[in-house]
């Protein structure tokens, strides 16, 4: 039997009628059930197909890097901000769609653990790039709404008696664990204080993990952040103590920054030969307000440049000032070193 053109039982649109329908559903097989193959963990990757329309060869593969968060824990903290926001009048929303406006989707972006997934002006990848625009602070005021723990009063939301009652009860507590390899994960969330702090003292690796680091403590420490600090925040938020790696980490660390410390700004001097500055390093009055600095140099710290200039004054000698272009990597160039007045020279050669 030859095939039929269906077509011509279809209206308009490709839309069949009702009547054709229920004639053609008794010999037409209905369609298998609808399956999906599902996996333990997520791939790191994914490969998306080019659609034809895309102009381009068959075959051709996006690679799309897959990143998991979890959002369990941190929403557990944010829906108390999110009630929060709520009791404080900053969450306006439509009155026929109760959808949030910009300004209130602004207003929950600082109380979302690491961000929104893509915030507000974000492009998208590839031809059909778009702004996709925030995901969970535009969320947040539909699902306390679906919660029934806030309701609309005009053009704002309000909380309900039981919206009230989840805002006074407590959060549940913020804990960190610090594993054997220097990381440290929060598997609750943290508040958004709490999680800027973290970023400050440690490394973010993933949404809520982060690896203790050598060099980062002592950058802390060069800005003025002791490490017992950090010591002292880990404390009050892990349950239970440092692992042993850890904790030598941080003492290893305070106790090698405490070792070199800031001693003020001192001033470099260039000497014509080693033998000057044998001589000035041996005489009694400018030796107490300078240090050696190599061969040809000496080292004044800042409080104590009067005093070695008077003393250098009394030795015959003054610092003469040189442009940056006289400079050699030795000190002045011999044309621009400075050259004792005759009286000086007589004070050097009657000694």
């Amino acid at each position: 039997m030859r095939g039929l053109p269906l077509g011509v039982f279809f209206q308009r649109s490709w839309v069949m009628p009702n009547d054709l329908g229920d004639s053609l559903r008794a010999w037409v097989p209905a369609p298998p059930a609808c399956r999906l193959a599902t996996v333990a963990e997520p791939p790191a990757i994914f490969a998306q197909p080019w659609r034809p329309a895309r102009s381009r060869e068959d075959g051709t593969e996006d690679i799309i890097h897959i990143l998991v968060r979890e959002c369990a824990g941190p929403a557990l903290h944010e829906v108390h901000g999110v009630l929060r926001a709520i009791q404080e009048g900053r969450s306006a929303v439509s009155d026929r769609t109760r959808r949030p406006g910009a300004p209130a989707i602004r207003a929950l972006n600082p109380v979302l653990a690491g961000g929104d997934f893509s915030p507000e002006g974000t492009p998208g990848d590839g031809q059909d790039a778009q702004d996709v625009g925030p995901i969970r602070a535009f969320a947040w005021p539909l699902l306390v709404q679906a919660a029934g723990f806030a309701q609309l009063r005009g053009t704002r939301l309000e909380l309900t008696p039981t919206g009230r009652s989840a805002l006074n009860s407590p959060a549940p507590a913020q804990v960190l664990r610090v594993l054997g390899n220097l990381d440290i994960v929060a598997p609750h969330g943290l508040a958004a204080a709490d999680e800027s702090a973290l970023d400050r003292y440690a490394l973010r690796t993933s949404d809520m993990v982060w690896r203790l680091d050598r060099g980062l403590l002592l950058g802390l420490v060069e800005e003025g952040t002791a490490i017992a600090e950090v010591q002292a925040f880990l404390a009050e938020r892990c349950d239970g103590p440092l692992p042993e790696l850890a904790a030598r980490l941080l003492a290893d660390t305070e106790a090698s920054a405490s070792r070199i410390r800031d001693a003020g700004v001192a001033r470099i001097v260039a000497c014509d030969d080693p033998a000057l500055v044998a001589l000035v390093l041996n005489d009694a009055g400018p030796r107490p307000f300078c240090l050696p600095a190599g061969d040809r140099h000496l080292a004044i710290p800042g409080p104590c440049e009067p005093a070695f200039r008077r003393a250098l004054r009394k030795l015959g000698y003054a610092i003469s000032p040189a442009a940056r272009e006289d400079l050699t990597e030795d000190g002045p160039t011999p044309e621009h070193r400075p050259r004792a007045s005759p009286a000086s020279r007589r004070g050097a050669g009657q000694g």
